[in-house]
């Protein structure tokens, strides 16, 4: 009854009742010597620690799932252990580390014709080649897995891969294209009841509306989609809106409001660890009232290896602005090139085009 319970909890996104419940259960798991159930729960307190941002726990717990439905010969539980695995180094930022991972999830995926875990696996390559600036492949990859959840009937694979690529093609500078899949993404988030995804959706429209040029709608929406995910407590949803709404505010010309919401991301990323939002949103906040270039500086030196190519980029192009060290605009070029050069041809001029800040880096001089 505990199992079902913590269960219940946990895909109604109230993690905290559920990590403590799922606890339980694995104490009496280890009591009793049930190691299916025991493996189980070891599992499910990753995923619980992942979605509350506690990357390291999770890993910790993953890694001794793994170790358990290997010594019991359970290859469907090891693969899918590794996978979890990869998800923890991704969010913790050792990006190739996770593609090690991944690549072996799908190696065993495909060995035991595990089609649903292949679909999955490709959406979590995709998004390491993102991160990594490869766009055309991450593209790829998320339509492949688009396309087989849809012909698995794998609804909850369709979602991800809609929400991924409502984000990706807002990045090639695809608005339509962004706003389809964001639309399909938000549908299936409420139609599962994934609360957290609804969240995440709601933010994707209000970074849709901004890159449209409307910043008060942009405001409105995001200001919405952070009162959601701190009510449903995501936490890592909340660090990303935060900066989102910052920057909106800061173009708004609403400075003070700008750096209090700058500020409130710093504390959170600080945190949860999320490098992109502390290199952005200290890069960003020092091109206002109080901000801090030398701090700022040095938190991207503290955290760029765990950035992201995009969030590098934005974060030298802000520290540009704030410092006009040619040095921070230089670096910022060439990881635009990079971002062009890995994305798709039919795509590199709309990105440019299309998007603000790519179109504001490459003008800039």
């Amino acid at each position: 009854a505990r199992r079902r319970l913590a269960r219940l909890l946990v895909d109604t996104s109230a993690y905290e009742e559920g990590r403590a419940l799922v606890e339980q259960v694995l104490a009496e798991a280890r009591r009793l010597g049930d190691r299916a159930l025991e493996a189980l729960s070891l599992r499910t307190l990753g995923v619980v620690c992942d979605h509350l941002g506690l990357y390291d726990r999770a890993r910790e717990h993953f890694e001794a799932d793994r170790a358990l439905c290997a010594a019991d010969g359970d290859r469907r539980g090891e693969s899918t252990a590794i996978g979890n695995l990869g998800i923890a180094a991704f969010y913790l930022g050792r990006y190739e580390e996770a593609q090690e991972q991944f690549e072996r999830h799908l190696e065993l995926a495909r060995e035991m014709k595990d089609r649903v875990a292949e679909a999955r696996v490709s959406g979590n390559l995709a998004s390491v080649h993102r991160v990594l600036g490869r766009l055309a492949r991450a593209r790829d990859l998320h339509l492949a897995y688009l396309e087989l959840s849809r012909e698995l009937g794998y609804r909850a694979g369709e979602m991800y891969a809609a929400g991924a690529l409502a984000s990706l093609s807002l990045d090639l500078g695809l608005r339509e294209d962004a706003r389809a899949h964001q639309q399909r993404f938000l549908s299936l988030c409420r139609e599962v009841g994934y609360r957290q995804g609804e969240g995440t959706a709601m933010s994707q429209e209000g970074l849709i509306t901004e890159a449209a040029g409307d910043l008060d709608e942009a405001a409105r929406l995001l200001e919405e989609a952070l009162a959601f995910q701190r009510d449903v407590g995501y936490r890592l949803g909340v660090a990303t809106t935060l900066p989102a709404l910052a920057r909106v505010e800061a173009d708004r010309g609403n400075d003070d409001e700008a750096a209090r919401l700058f500020d409130e991301a710093l504390e959170l990323a600080g945190k949860l660890r999320v490098a992109d939002t502390i290199a952005v949103a200290s890069a960003r906040r020092a091109l206002l009232p109080g901000g801090d270039a030398a701090a700022a500086e040095a938190a991207l030196r503290e955290h760029d290896a765990r950035c992201s190519v995009p969030g590098r980029m934005e974060a030298r192009y802000a520290l540009w602005r704030a410092t006009r060290d040619p040095a921070h605009l230089d670096e910022a070029k060439r990881l635009l090139q990079t971002l062009v050069d890995g994305a798709p041809e039919d795509c590199r001029d709309a990105m440019l085009r299309e998007s603000p800040l790519h179109r504001a880096v490459a003008d800039a001089s």
